[in-house]
């Protein structure tokens, strides 16, 4: 079901901007030094949510067609208040994302060393997508009206 326009605009800025703020301290804790790699944090959480909005509704999209196709009828998901299948696509983005980021501050210099570095972000890359998912799957995060244009 998905909620009121303002909750899900509160909501959905509260996780990109709070993404931001949060790789951003992570980093700041773990660098001693100033490093661009401070600045880069500011986006990979926004980047892997916004990547993960895409896949998402293109996930959607193309299992509707694939629906249509072989049915010749909507998808149940079409519905006006229905969430479209694909949510997983939060996930595999901020892993991905954080996976790579957390690869390039565990090459420099930082407080907990290579190994414990990358698999923090990681783990912060999977929560992160978890809470995404979480919140798309409950009708928190925005879903685009093709039908209301």
């Amino acid at each position: 079901m998905r909620r009121p326009a303002i909750i899900t605009f509160l909501i959905m800025a509260a996780v990109f901007f709070g993404g931001a703020l949060g790789g951003f301290a992570l980093t700041t804790i773990l660098i001693p030094e100033p490093h661009v790699l401070r600045w880069f944090s500011l986006g990979a959480l926004p980047i892997a949510f916004i990547a993960g909005s895409f896949l998402w509704l293109s996930i959607a999209f193309g299992r509707g067609l694939v629906h249509i196709l072989k049915r010749r009828k909507r998808p149940t998901f079409a519905g006006d208040r229905a969430i479209p299948p694909g949510t997983t696509a939060f996930i595999v983005t901020s892993t991905g994302i954080m996976t790579l980021f957390g690869s390039l501050v565990a090459i420099t210099p930082n407080r907990l060393g290579f190994l414990p570095t990358f698999t923090l972000f990681t783990v912060v890359g999977v929560g992160y997508g978890l809470l995404c998912r979480v919140l798309a799957r409950n009708g928190y995060l925005p879903v685009y009206d093709l039908e209301g244009e």
